[in-house]
C-alpha cells in the first residue's frame, strides 16, 4: 500500500486571507480596523493571491521538473549497480585451464526459475586440482606461526606479518607441486584471491563521490625461491594494495617454484593486516550480461520511419546506465553511431543524440530541432550490459553454472554472498540525498570543516583529527590519529600524505596545511591495591592494568569511551575511581602519575594543549588482607 500523494493546493484564496486576519492581534494590536478598504488588509488579499498562485503551481512540478532541479545542482538519480562475486573454479583435467574474461556465469532464480547471469571480470588460469596450496606461513622477529590450518576456517583470521608487521617480517606461500613439473609453459600466470579481515573495523572514509587517492603506509617486497636457495625478486599485479582490502594478486611464477613470500621492505602499517582466506583458481564476476546480437555487431531495435521523438525498446530491460551503444546502418551497411544524453535542451538539429531509460529499457531519439532524427529505414541496433540490481545478490553456493560448452570440465561456485547490487534511485530518495548532501562540508573554512574532511578522506581509517590554526602565518596544523590496534597510533608517512592531498582539494587558495601525528604523552599508574578476600592477586592486577589501559587509550579511551580528549590533564582522582571499579579491588591507596617529561603536582599530570595521553607500563602491587589502605600520594 502506497502512501497517498501530498497536496499542496489544499487552501482557498479566502482561507489564507482569513488566516492572516486571525494573526493582527497577535502581532499588532494596535491594528483594529479588518474591512476591505484598509490599505493592510490589501496587502494582505494581494500576498494572499500570490500565495494561492505559487500553490497551485508547486503541485504541477512533474519528474521531468525535479529531474531539472537536480542537473542544476550537478545530480541526478544514481544509475542501478551491479551485484559483484568472487567465484571459485575447480578442474577435472590434468592441465591449466584457461577462463576468458566476459565467460557467462548462471544461477537459478528460485522464485521465477529464470537463469541469473554473471560475467567473469578477467582471465583466469584454472590450475588442475594436482596443485594446490601446501603451507602458508607467517614470520616476524620473535616467531614463525603455521596458518595453513587456520586458511581453511571460516569467519577467522590470522596476521599476515605478526601483530606488529614489523620490517623483514613475511609471509611465505607454499605449493605441493611445482607447477612447471605438470605444465609445460616456461611461466604460467596464477591468481590469488585474498580476503582481508575487516569485520570489527571502521568502515574507510567516504566524501561524495571522490574516487580513493591512497599513498602506500608500507613497501613490500615479492619474492621466490631458486633451486639454489636464493630469494629472487617477483612482480605481482597487487589489487590489495598491500594486504589494506580483500582483492587478486597476480604473479608469473617461475619454473620449478614450489615457494613464494612476501616480505615487509619498509614498515608503517597502522593496523597490520589480518587475512582471513587465501584461494587459488578465484577470479571476480558482476550480475552483468552484455548483449550484442547474434552477430556480435548489436540487437535489432527496429527501423526509422522519419518521425520526430521515435521510441524504440531494448529486449531485455534494465540496462545498466551509460553502457549502451546505439548505431544506425542503412541497405549499405554504412554506419553511425549515436550518443547517449539526459536531455536534448542542448541537443542541435544534426546531433547523433539519444535519451535512455535504462529501466524501461526506452530509447528515445530527436525532433530534428532537439537531436536528429534516424534516416528514413536506417535499422536500429543496440548493444548493452543487461543488468538487474538487487536481484543480483545471491546467497552462497548459488552460482553453479558455466554458461561456455568448451569448459564442460570445469566447476564453479561462489563461496561467498554477492552483494551491492542496487536498483536504480527513485527520484525521489536523489533529492533527499541532495538535501543531506548540501549540509555536508566540501570548503575547509573552520577548524570543524578540517577536521570533518580528515576524518571522511577517502580510503582511510582515520579515528579521530584535530585542527590547530596558526592565523599569524595562515597555517592549519592537522594532528591525526589513525585507526589501529596499537598503544600509540601512528600514522605512516603515506597516510599524512594522503589526508594533506585530500585537503589541499579544499582548502582556501591562500591557507597553508600541515597534516602531522600528535604528541603522545605515555602515562604509568603506580598504586597499591588491596584484595577482597578469595581473589587472586596476579590476575587482580592484570585486570587493573587493562582497566588502566583502556581508559588511557586516545582511541577508546576516557569516561565516555570515544578516546583521550586532545590536551587534557590526568587526574589522581580519576585513577582511584577506575582501579575502585575493578572487580576485587577492596580499596586503593598511594597513587602516582609517571612521565619523565610532565609535571606532576601530586593532584594531576599536566597536558600540553595539543597533546594527547596513552597507557605506559603500569607498576601495580598489592596488599596482605591484613593491611589497610593509606591515601597518602607520591610527591
Amino acid at each position: 500500500m502506497s502512501l497517498p500523494e501530498l497536496k499542496l493546493d489544499d487552501k482557498s484564496f479566502q482561507e489564507l486571507v482569513d488566516e492572516a486576519k486571525k494573526l493582527i492581534p497577535i502581532y499588532a494590536p494596535e491594528w483594529t480596523d479588518f474591512n476591505v478598504h484598509d490599505p493592510g488588509i490589501t496587502l494582505i488579499e494581494l500576498f494572499a493571491w500570490l500565495a494561492e498562485i505559487q500553490m497551485y503551481h508547486l503541485d504541477q512540478i512533474t519528474d521531468k521538473n525535479k529531474l531539472k532541479f537536480l542537473k542544476m545542482l550537478g545530480e541526478h538519480p544514481r544509475p542501478a549497480t551491479a551485484a559483484k562475486v568472487e567465484v571459485t573454479f575447480s578442474s577435472e583435467s590434468s592441465e591449466v585451464v584457461p577462463v576468458s574474461a566476459n565467460t557467462k556465469l548462471a544461477a537459478v532464480d528460485q522464485s521465477t526459475g529464470e537463469l541469473v547471469i554473471f560475467e567473469t571480470t578477467k582471465t583466469i588460469n584454472v590450475l588442475p586440482k594436482a596443485i594446490s596450496i601446501a603451507e602458508i606461513r607467517s614470520q616476524d622477529r620473535k616467531e614463525s606461526i603455521n596458518n595453513t590450518q587456520a586458511n581453511e576456517l571460516k569467519g577467522h583470521f590470522y596476521h599476515a606479518f605478526g601483530k606488529t608487521a614489523e620490517k623483514d617480517s613475511a609471509l611465505y606461500i607454499g605449493f605441493n607441486t611445482s607447477p612447471s613439473s605438470i605444465i609445460s609453459a616456461s611461466s604460467l600466470t596464477i591468481d590469488l584471491m585474498v580476503y582481508i579481515y575487516e569485520e570489527d573495523l571502521k568502515k574507510p572514509g567516504e566524501h561524495g563521490f571522490e574516487v580513493p587517492d591512497v599513498d602506500p603506509s608500507v613497501s613490500l617486497k615479492w619474492e621466490y625461491q631458486d633451486m639454489d636457495g636464493q630469494w629472487k625478486g617477483l612482480t605481482v599485479n597487487d589489487e590489495t594494495f598491500n594486504f589494506t582490502s580483500s582483492g587478486i594478486i597476480s604473479f608469473d611464477i617461475p619454473p620449478n617454484q614450489l615457494q613464494i613470500r612476501c616480505r615487509v621492505d619498509e614498515e608503517g602499517y597502522e593496523i597490520p593486516p589480518r587475512i582471513e582466506e587465501i584461494r587459488l583458481n578465484t577470479v571476480k564476476a558482476l550480475h552483468r550480461e552484455q548483449i550484442k546480437g547474434e552477430d556480435g555487431k548489436g540487437e535489432e531495435l527496429g527501423s526509422s520511419n522519419w518521425q520526430p521523438n521515435q521510441l524504440f525498446y531494448l529486449p531485455k530491460p534494465p540496462a545498466l546506465d551509460k553502457k549502451t551503444q546505439i548505431f544506425t546502418n542503412d541497405n549499405e551497411n554504412n554506419k553511425l553511431e549515436w550518443f547517449e544524453v539526459t536531455d536534448f535542451d542542448a541537443s542541435k538539429e544534426d546531433d547523433l543524440h539519444f535519451v535512455l531509460d535504462p529501466t524501461k529499457g526506452e530509447i528515445l531519439f530527436g525532433d530534428g530541432v532537439n537531436g536528429m532524427i534516424p534516416p528514413l529505414e536506417h535499422k536500429i541496433s543496440a548493444i548493452y550490459i543487461h543488468g538487474d540490481g538487487e536481484k543480483g545478490n545471491l546467497a552462497a553456493g548459488q552460482i553453479n553454472q558455466i554458461q561456455d560448452d568448451n569448459l564442460t570440465n570445469l566447476e564453479v561456485v561462489n563461496e561467498r554472498p554477492a552483494t551491492g547490487g542496487l536498483e536504480k534511485e527513485l527520484i525521489e530518495d536523489a533529492i533527499i540525498r541532495v538535501k543531506r548532501d548540501l549540509m555536508v562540508p566540501y570548503q575547509a573554512v573552520t577548524s570543524p570543516d578540517y577536521e570533518y574532511l580528515t576524518i571522511n578522506t577517502p580510503g582511510l581509517r582515520v579515528a579521530r583529527a584535530k585542527a590547530v590554526p596558526d592565523k599569524t602565518a595562515n597555517l592549519v596544523k592537522v594532528l591525526v590519529i589513525p585507526e589501529s590496534p596499537l598503544t600509540k597510533p601512528l600514522a605512516s608517512e603515506g597516510f599524512l600524505k594522503t589526508v594533506c592531498r585530500h585537503l589541499d582539494k579544499h582548502r582556501l587558495i591562500t591557507t597553508q596545511i600541515n597534516v602531522e601525528n600528535p604528541e603522545y604523552v605515555e602515562v604509568a599508574v603506580c598504586a597499591s591495591l588491596k584484595p577482597l578476600p578469595g581473589y587472586d592477586y596476579e590476575a587482580l592486577k592484570e585486570r587493573a592494568a587493562d582497566k588502566l589501559s583502556r581508559f588511557l587509550n586516545p582511541l577508546v579511551g576516557w569516561t565516555d569511551g570515544k578516546g583521550w580528549p586532545f590536551g587534557r590533564d590526568v587526574h589522581v582522582s580519576e585513577i582511584y575511581e577506575v582501579l575502585d571499579d575493578v572487580d576485587g579491588v577492596d580499596c586503593v591507596s598511594e597513587v602516582a602519575l609517571e612521565n619523565g617529561n610532565h609535571e606532576f603536582d601530586g593532584e594531576r599530570l599536566m597536558i600540553h594543549e595539543n597533546d594527547v595521553v596513552c597507557s605506559g607500563k603500569h607498576h601495580l602491587e598489592t596488599l596482605g588482607l591484613e593491611e589497610g589502605c593509606v591515601k597518602e600520594r607520591y610527591p
